[in-house]
């Protein structure tokens, strides 16, 4: 049975039990409309409590149905399960025990009262799948707690607790324990009292009259100006409000005008390519497979740079303890130094809780001995790209460790298997790939080498959902998934300003395409030199070098060196990341380019350019499934939205290939082949799958 129907003297008990989350498809939708329709007709039925079989009041609604061609008939839908709460003329009780998310949360608004324990959770999380709540959310939430609280639950999608709902006004009563027995208590309270019904659609609650919240509506739309740029749901769901507003003695036109909205967001491609992202996170999380993982309860990392630092951090917060080793005193004092600064500034805002920078600084023991990190379960090399180096690491490792422990590389490019011959275990080898800033962002790159284990694996998989990462698999090859696919993307920026298109046309296009920021002030926010020191360190040929790194190159040998510096490719006035062009490099740009034998010609377009710089992303995403590099299109979408910042409204560079039609996409690129060379060879899972008229994931 997905509902449960049950009487407590006057108190009809409606049970959902849809397992696991009781999400409101069809099959639990049309049960529940019977039941709160007949117990409405009921004369024996005093007050009704709507309340859960799970430990998961409601998770809201099946988000699969999201894919259907049509909607759910009006008669099965949520809205008519609201409707009828709405309708019922017996008090109505939302018993809410555990997450009441979305739907969920709609459902329990067009209850009279909401009871909850201290587990309750309420969240407005549509907007992170490209939607707005569509059944009520907008006009009931603004009413009952009032527009600015609306609009921040509907915007940020995260989940209010019990206490923060009791003082809102979301909830009306905290429950003990015996959480039925306490309801059905609650229940009889309030039929002895006559407490009457109270529907918050019945009149205007908490909302403001026409005109009067002006100011807290344009601090909504600034807030999505910074952080939801290129998005179209939060500026409907800003929409829905207003209308709530401006219909608040008319709930049932505001509500039609949530319902437009929300049909309009549902064809909208970028609720398809949110949704495509949310189903990939979760099925890149168990690329592992079905080995077990082993327990990790202590934890070593080499290294105590930027890199180093954040990966030490990441234990700390899972509440792993964690040995960091340095070459000097100095280098760790200073390494410690920064990790402390970023545990306080974490803590200053909230994004972990009061106390935690001392209590995660506790799980940190600093050394310069080898012989310390002796217990470890798990290590992390964390040192700059040498093979050589970390080679030697690895052996030292090999020894300083006990027998069952597993070391990884963080590399981002280098050969996993040739770090395992250093060992004598090559089966507890493997590459995690964390980026930077390596405690903040969320992906890893799980690189299994020819001889990694599947117990080693799937322990790497189990440490990063630990430390609240995304992980994805990748097998061994050079720059992995994300930055062998980068190459590719940088290579054409670097072409398109050699052939004539200034740096800051070529960031504008692809910042407006929705990447935080282009090429050319990524670069000058990693810093120049990084990869000039390296390829001097390493004693690369000049005629070996890419035009891009001998233009990085040039600048450095100016003393340009990003905005570290207030140079690089563009000029930074002093205490400012705005980017300012540069003749000075332009004529560097152009001098270059004639000394490499380019032909300059009129800038390209915007159209040109995105294509030019997403479609070798693309290309060689699809070279890598071929060679079993990836193994997924969607595992190559989590690694470009996660790890590089491509934004997810647009589904990944796989997905968004798919919606531009691979067919298109393989003329564009055949086109470029024409113009540019063997670059732009079409990767045969690219013709194969366009030929087919599938996409990449379609067998």
């Amino acid at each position: 049975m997905t509902v449960n129907v049950s009487d407590r003297g006057p108190v009809r008990l409606i049970e959902m039990n849809s397992p696991p989350v009781n999400a409101l498809g069809a099959k639990l939708r049309m049960p529940l409309l019977d039941a709160i329709r007949a117990a409405s007709r009921d004369d024996s039925a005093g007050a009704l409590l709507l309340l859960s079989g799970l430990k998961t009041w409601c998770a809201g609604a099946d988000i699969k149905e999201f894919g259907l061609s049509e909607l759910p008939a009006p008669e099965a839908s949520l809205n008519a399960i609201c409707d009828a709460l709405d309708t019922c003329s017996k008090p109505v009780i939302a018993v809410v025990d555990g997450v009441a998310y979305g739907g969920g949360l709609e459902l329990a608004l067009a209850c009279d009262y909401r009871a909850v324990s201290a587990r309750a959770r309420f969240a407005f999380p549509e907007v992170n799948i490209g939607l707005l709540p569509g059944a009520g959310g907008t006009q009931r939430t603004p009413r009952l707690v009032g527009v600015e609280r609306a609009l921040r639950m509907c915007l940020d999608g995260k989940p209010v607790n019990a206490g923060q709902a009791l003082e809102m006004g979301l909830a009306d009563r905290l429950l003990e324990d015996g959480l039925t027995e306490a309801a059905c208590a609650f229940a009889e309270e309030m039929l002895a009292a006559g407490a009457p019904v109270r529907k918050i659609s019945s009149g205007p609650g908490k909302l403001p009259r026409p005109g009067e919240a002006a100011e807290v509506f344009d601090g909504a739309r600034q807030l999505i100006a910074r952080r939801m740029r290129g998005r179209d749901s939060p500026e409907l769901i800003v929409q829905c409000i207003e209308q709530a507003v401006a219909c608040r003695d008319d709930f049932r036109a505001g509500l039609a005008e949530e319902r437009r909205r929300f049909v309009s967001c549902l064809k909208n491609p970028q609720s398809k390519a949110l949704s495509h992202v949310f189903f990939a996170e979760r099925a890149a999380a168990r690329g592992a497979g079905g080995a077990a993982a082993r327990a990790v309860e202590r934890a070593a990392v080499i290294g105590c740079g930027t890199m180093g630092g954040g990966i030490a951090m990441n234990f700390a917060i899972a509440g792993i303890p964690v040995t960091v080793l340095e070459t000097g005193e100095e280098a760790l004092e200073r390494g410690l130094s920064v990790i402390r600064g970023n545990f306080e500034r974490s803590e200053k805002s909230g994004r972990i809780p009061p106390g935690g920078a001392e209590r995660s600084m506790a799980l940190i023991t600093p050394t310069t001995d080898y012989g310390a990190l002796d217990g470890a379960d798990f290590a992390v090399e964390a040192v700059y790209e040498n093979l050589d180096l970390k080679k030697r690491i690895f052996t030292r490792l090999d020894r300083a460790l006990g027998s069952d422990a597993i070391l990884a590389s963080n590399t981002s490019y280098l050969d996993i298997d040739r770090m395992a011959e250093a060992t004598g275990r090559p089966g507890q080898v493997l590459g995690m790939h964390f980026f930077s800033p390596a405690n903040i962002m969320r992906l890893v790159e799980v690189i299994e080498g020819r001889h990694s284990s599947a117990d080693t694996v799937a322990t790497a998989f189990s440490l990063a959902s630990r430390m609240k990462k995304v992980p994805v698999w990748s097998a061994n090859s050079n720059g992995f998934i994300g930055n062998r696919m980068l190459s590719g993307y940088m290579f054409e920026a670097f072409e398109l300003l050699f052939e004539g298109t200034p740096p800051e046309s070529v960031d504008a296009a692809l910042r407006d395409f929705g990447l935080p920021m282009g090429p050319f002030q990524m670069i000058d926010l990693v810093g120049l030199d990084l990869g000039w020191r390296a390829r001097e360190l390493a004693g690369k040929p000049l005629e070996e070098r890419k035009p891009g790194e001998r233009l990085g190159d040039a600048l450095c040998e100016r003393e340009r060196f990003g905005q570290k510096n207030g140079r690089g490719i563009y000029n930074y006035s002093p205490g400012s990341r705005v980017p300012e062009p540069d003749p000075g490099v332009a004529g560097l740009i152009e001098e270059l380019a004639e000394e490499l034998g380019y032909k300059r010609g009129p800038p390209a377009g915007a159209e040109e350019i995105v294509k030019r710089c997403m479609y070798p992303l693309v290309n060689v995403g699809s070279a890598l499934l071929e060679e079993g590099v990836a193994r997924a299109a969607s595992d190559i979408d989590i690694v470009y939205v996660y790890g590089y910042g491509f934004p997810a409204w647009r589904g990944g560079p796989m997905h968004y290939a798919e919606q531009q039609g691979l067919d298109g996409v393989l003329e564009d690129i055949r086109g470029f082949h024409d113009r540019f060379g063997a670059r732009w060879t079409p990767a045969q899972r690219l013709v194969e799958a366009a030929a087919a008229g599938r996409g990449f994931g379609e067998g």
